[in-house]
Order: structure tokens, then C-alpha cells, then sequence
């Protein structure tokens, strides 16, 4: 197993290396939420990168020594600009390892990998790791769903009207994520070493009424990812898949909306795990 720590690192060497708004609605307890069609903002323009460097240099001490809080650090977040976005729906929490069984005892998903018998990753509560991108597919299309896209995915954890930095809003807030420390290591500042329950930080929900779209676990998209700036919005069939939104090991840098890093679809970690997307029937 290729470790995701590992594979950022080489990601990021290989390319040189509160308050809410007036969108914010009230939170949703239904299992699925609503993102009408439309456009969003997406992506960083400038003023955004230089915020985020200097971000990067303020709380990523291991990036800060070697040399890679720069601009190219970013370069996956552009272009900035306006996309369209047909209307789906979305999974409110991540998928937990208690509904990902029913699955495996229907037949049609594979055991995770990692997580059995840990009480750190592997509670009936907690977002399911130890699987694949395949393994997410497969678990999606069980519950009549997919993977979100790339673009899906930044349009449900930011929301439409404003290119905020994370979920909540622009300032980060070590109360509304399950985050790491600066250094990369773990942190207990939120109140969870390790995975939290779905649903532990509910007033850190994006506009659209996600909770934990920032930290927990990385998720799987659909989208394929490359280290440059993206050109092209293709479904991947293998290589690296685009992940979004940090896990608890991850530094503030990771948890911004715009933050975009590649992962194996063949691979696995303990940090990483997915929510569905749905098609809406017209």
C-alpha cells in the first residue's frame, strides 16, 4: 500500500516542489442534499494563491523547511473562474463504515483494507477507509449513485456565490474540522486524534449543508488529476484521481475548498474515504 503521505509529498515535489454568508441555509438532516444547476466559482485566482502561500508558510512547518510553499504548489487550483454545474444531489455526511457493510454483506463491495477492529479508524461511526476509488464506485452504484466530480464536489464544499477558503468561510477555525498540526502529525485541538463519528462538526457545513467537507478523510472524485493546472475535466479510468478536502492528519493548507492533490484509484490509506453523488431525474 502506497502511503498518502507518501504520494502528496511526491506530488508536491514533482511540481516544485466565522461567519457564513448570506447563501448559508439551514442545516440539512436529510441523508442527501440538493445542489441546484448553476454556476460557482472555482478554483484560486491570484490574490487567492498569495493568501495561500502565505497560509502554507504561517502553519506548514514541514513545507515551510522544504521550500515548498510557493505559487506552482497551487498550480492544480487553476484556472479561477466560473463553471456550470447541472443540478445533483449529494450525500450530507460521509459514507460511514457501518452503512459501507451492508454493501459487503450484499455481495457487492469488497472488505476494506484497513479499519477492522481499530477503534482510531474503524467504529461503525466513522467515515469507511481503506478502500479504492473502484471500491467507492462500486458502493455508489450499490446505492443508486456515483462519485462526485471534481467540480461537483468543490461546487457542494464551497457554494455558489462567493470563492470562499474553506466550508465555514474564509478564517480557519481548529473548532470546525477534524484537522492535523502544522507539522502534518496529529492533533488533538478539535477533540479527535484520530476519525470523528460523521457528522461531528456541523457548524463547520459548507452552504449547501455538508458536514465535514473539510478534514475527517480525504474523498475520492471521479475526475482524473494531474500536477499542472487542469485543462481537462475527464472521468478516470485508472492513475491518479483527484482528492478533496483534507483528513485529520492534514494541515489548514489541505482543508481549503480550492486544494486539489492526486491518489492512486487502485490504492488505499487510512485518511481516505468518499461521500456519493446522485443524478437528479428530470
Amino acid at each position: 500500500m502506497r502511503t498518502l503521505g507518501a504520494f502528496v509529498v511526491a506530488v508536491l515535489l514533482s511540481s516544485i516542489l466565522l461567519g457564513f454568508g448570506p447563501e448559508r441555509v439551514a442545516r440539512v438532516e436529510s441523508r442527501r442534499v440538493l445542489v441546484p444547476a448553476g454556476t460557482f466559482l472555482r478554483g484560486s485566482d491570484s490574490a487567492a494563491i498569495r493568501r495561500a502561500v502565505a497560509l502554507c508558510r504561517r502553519t506548514h512547518r514541514v513545507g515551510g523547511a522544504l521550500g515548498v510553499c510557493d505559487a506552482e504548489l497551487f498550480a492544480p487550483e487553476i484556472p479561477f473562474g466560473a463553471v456550470y454545474v447541472p443540478a445533483f444531489e449529494i450525500d450530507r455526511t460521509e459514507v460511514t463504515r457501518a452503512e459501507y457493510a451492508r454493501c459487503e454483506q450484499a455481495g457487492a463491495c469488497a472488505t476494506p483494507r484497513l479499519g477492522a477492529g481499530d477503534d482510531r479508524i474503524g467504529r461503525p461511526e466513522h467515515p469507511v477507509v481503506g478502500v479504492s476509488a473502484y471500491d467507492a464506485e462500486d458502493y455508489c452504484r450499490f446505492v443508486g449513485g456515483r462519485l462526485p466530480t471534481d467540480d461537483e464536489w468543490e461546487k457542494a464544499a464551497r457554494g455558489a456565490r462567493d470563492a470562499r477558503t474553506f466550508p465555514w468561510g474564509e478564517v480557519f477555525d481548529v473548532r470546525l474540522a477534524n484537522h492535523g498540526a502544522e507539522d502534518g502529525e496529529l492533533a488533538v485541538r478539535d477533540g479527535h486524534r484520530y476519525l470523528a463519528p460523521v457528522g461531528s462538526f456541523s457548524e463547520g457545513a459548507s452552504p449547501y449543508g455538508l458536514v465535514d467537507v473539510a478534514g475527517n478523510v480525504w474523498e475520492w472524485t471521479s475526475s482524473a488529476f494531474t500536477p499542472g493546472p487542469r485543462t481537462a475535466r475527464l472521468d478516470a479510468s485508472n492513475g491518479a484521481r483527484s482528492i478533496r478536502g483534507g483528513s485529520y492528519r492534514s494541515t489548514p493548507l489541505m482543508l481549503r475548498v480550492a486544494y486539489r492533490v492526486g491518489f492512486p484509484a487502485a490504492d488505499y490509506a487510512a485518511d481516505v474515504g468518499f461521500r456519493c453523488a446522485y443524478d437528479v431525474r428530470r
